[in-house]
């Protein structure tokens, strides 16, 4: 966390993005400049405990941005990561972003005397896109965040143009 508010404080970069644990696990990350300032009484430590805890409160300087997939799962620990960031941390929650969202338009639709097989695999399809809707909503209904949803690429990996063109389209205010 220290490295971190020497990178925010060079005013090298115009943004810092850090991939950091999971769920459970980021709390403790966060919460480590809080329990150093809890235990040393003075000096350079806890100074500099001090100056991470006014970046981590500031929202103009750090914002943490979870990510989920549309399971149920998955949205449950968001949410309770959500809460206990907020509660415990004191950072501002950036907007959700939401991988993996199966967002075809309506139903598959397999005619009568179709293979089995594919009308399986369409109806796999069909509830798959149910619960993701199901899932997105939830996690709406839970936290007033915004979300993004991510275009699904194949690929082994992205390009910067890929990256752009997802930001341009990121946040969907309401989703």
């Amino acid at each position: 966390l220290g490295k971190l508010k020497q990178l925010e404080r060079s005013d090298q970069y115009d943004l810092i993005v850090v991939d950091g644990p999971a769920a459970g696990h980021a709390i403790t990350f966060l919460l480590a400049a809080r329990g150093l300032l809890d235990t040393v009484r003075g000096g350079p430590i806890r100074t500099q405990a001090l100056d991470v805890l006014e970046m981590l409160g500031d929202p103009t300087r750090c914002q943490v941005v979870l990510v989920t997939l549309p399971e149920t799962t998955p949205v449950n620990e968001l949410v309770e990561t959500a809460y206990a960031l907020e509660e415990h941390v004191g950072v501002q929650l950036g907007p959700v972003v939401v991988n993996g969202v199966d967002a075809g338009d309506g139903d598959l639709v397999i005619p009568d005397g179709a293979d089995p097989a594919l009308a399986a695999a369409a109806s796999f399809r069909n509830a798959r896109r149910a619960m993701h809707h199901r899932e997105i909503e939830r996690l709406s209904d839970a936290l007033a965040i915004d979300q993004t949803h991510p275009p699904h690429v194949v690929t082994a990996g992205i390009t910067r143009d890929d990256v752009a063109r997802f930001w341009q389209e990121r946040v969907k205010p309401g989703s």
